[in-house]
């Protein structure tokens, strides 16, 4: 069985997979993980509002450096 990434509040993430009207690499920024469901409530930059998409049709884009800056 394969490890799910590890994901964290403000990490820029792209979707892997088509998500309804999202298309396959859309890109967005997480706002709140649900670890128990295995899902991260996204705000898309190109759609409206959050969406709630599965952790394992999401991958890294980036992740945020700005707060470990010294």
């Amino acid at each position: 069985m394969a490890l799910s990434q590890s994901f964290h509040v403000n990490d820029r993430v792209r979707t892997i997979c088509k998500q309804g009207e999202l298309p396959k690499g859309s890109s967005g920024t997480i706002v709140r993980i649900f670890a128990a469901a295995n899902c991260s409530d996204v705000r898309f930059d190109l759609f409206p509002g959050h969406r709630l998409v599965a952790n394992s049709d999401l991958e890294i884009a980036e992740r945020e450096v700005a707060a470990r800056q010294s």
